[in-house]
This record gives C-alpha cells, sequence and structure tokens, in this order.
C-alpha cells in the first residue's frame, strides 16, 4: 500500500517551479510521500542515479537522461548518494498555442543523447538567472524548453484520461479545497453520486489508505504548511483551521502522521 496527497499548491496559475537537487555523500534523499498534481514535471539527470516511482512503476533516471511525469501521474523521488538533477514543474496556465500539451506527450524516460547538453546549457544559463517573481521570465522560459523539449525528443500522442481514476482525482481536490469543513464519508459519496461503501473503495484503491485516514493525513500535511507560515499560531487554532474537531483527534491523527512513510 502507498500514500499519495494532491499537491494543491502547485496548480495554482502561473506556478513554476524549478531548483537544482543535490544529494550530498552520505544522505540519502527520499520525498516525503508519493503526490499528484495537474502540472507535467520534467526531471534532468546531472550526476548519479534517482530512482522514480510513477503510478507503481520504478523509473532509473541517470546522467544525461530525461524523465517526464505527466498531469496526475502520482510519484516519489529516490535519491542515490551524489545524485544531482534539475527538477521543473510547470502549471498548464503557461501552455499556449506554440507549446501547447494538451494533444501531445513524452516518453516516461528519455535516454542520453548529445542534445541533452545543449538542453543543460539553457538550463544552467536560466537557473543562475532565476528569478520566481518574474512572470514574463518564467513564461518566456516555458515557451523555450518545451520547444527545445519538442526538437529533441519524440513527442507522443496524449493518452485519453483513465476515467477509473477521474473520480477520485475530483474527489481528492474537493478535499483540500474544503478540507476546513466537516467531510464524512456519506456527504462526499453522496456528493459524487456513489454508495458510500464503493466510494471508499474507489478512494482507498487510489489513495494507498481508507477515507479517514486520508482525510486525516491530509489534514496534518495542511497544519505543517500552516504552522510553519504562521509559527505564533496556537496549536489548537491551526488543527481547528485544518478540520479537526476537537484536539484529541488532531493528536491522534499527528502521531500516526510520524510514521507514515
Amino acid at each position: 500500500m502507498y500514500f499519495s496527497w494532491y499537491e494543491k499548491a502547485v496548480d495554482e496559475a502561473e506556478h513554476i517551479y524549478f531548483f537544482r537537487r543535490r544529494v550530498y555523500q552520505g544522505w540519502k534523499g527520499v520525498s516525503p510521500l508519493p503526490s499528484f498534481h495537474g502540472s507535467v514535471e520534467f526531471a534532468y539527470g546531472l550526476k548519479g542515479c534517482a530512482d522514480i516511482w510513477i503510478n507503481g512503476e520504478i523509473y532509473s533516471l541517470h546522467e544525461g537522461e530525461v524523465c517526464f511525469i505527466n498531469s496526475f501521474d502520482r510519484h516519489r523521488y529516490y535519491y542515490s548518494n551524489g545524485t544531482e538533477c534539475y527538477i521543473v514543474v510547470i502549471s498548464s496556465s503557461f501552455f499556449n498555442k506554440i507549446n501547447d500539451l494538451s494533444n501531445i506527450s513524452f516518453p516516461v524516460l528519455m535516454e542520453k543523447c548529445d542534445s541533452f547538453y545543449k538542453l543543460k546549457e539553457y538550463l544552467d544559463y536560466i537557473y543562475d538567472q532565476w528569478d520566481k517573481d518574474s512572470l514574463l521570465l518564467k513564461t518566456s522560459f516555458v515557451d523555450m524548453l518545451v520547444w527545445l523539449m519538442k526538437k529533441y525528443y519524440p513527442v507522443i500522442p496524449k493518452k485519453a484520461p483513465d476515467r477509473q481514476n477521474e473520480i477520485p482525482l475530483k474527489a481528492i481536490q474537493y478535499i483540500f479545497e474544503h478540507i476546513s469543513e466537516n467531510l464524512t464519508l456519506d456527504s462526499m459519496a453522496k456528493k459524487f453520486g456513489y454508495s458510500p461503501n464503493y466510494f471508499s473503495k474507489m478512494l482507498s484503491e487510489f489513495t494507498g489508505t481508507s477515507f479517514r485516514e486520508y482525510i486525516n493525513a491530509c489534514r496534518i500535511i495542511e497544519y505543517n504548511k500552516l504552522r510553519k507560515k504562521e509559527p505564533d499560531i496556537p496549536v489548537s487554532r491551526a488543527s481547528e483551521m485544518c478540520g479537526f474537531g476537537s484536539p484529541n483527534s488532531f493528536y491522534r491523527a499527528y502521531k500516526k502522521s510520524q510514521i507514515i512513510k
């Protein structure tokens, strides 16, 4: 079983996440939890090797290779010592008619080729100039990056949405948008037009845990983000804002969250 969660912030308009991950010798990096988002994600191998779990399969990213993670693919990174890679996450609001990714996609893993190093030169240059507050820079970066990707690597037809995952995805998005409210299995099942038993089974198969455990884990994630943003806010107030109805329910969920891997 696995636990995957929806990265709501990544899907905000005009969002782009561009950083260089370096895993130093003596420390093995693992991303906290499998996650997913509506944005697309590119990983560029610079040194070493990173194993990337995507929808239940492991892909090994080595130097010179590129990994493409499509919208709503569940994924998690496992970094070996000495690994370096660029990670670029691009929200759909950046796609225009020139580089539209609504109808095309890329292979999950693209093998090493000479063109990779031309692409790396561009990424290195932009990384040195990067200003996350500049919309003009971000827009230009996306235009050029996607153009280069289409120039250097094969494109493939984009798969039709998996209808089996469509309802769980909508349900999870709804959960994060209404995390402070009293969300029950019965009310959620009714909203999406299913019996509670069927809805619970469908969501559990997608998330890897029960409905209640998933709700509580999502609330803990939001609680940690809130406390990081506002460190002086009382624990009781922060937990209440994230949807916990009592201190006991919060502490039980918080204690359990410490063993989720």
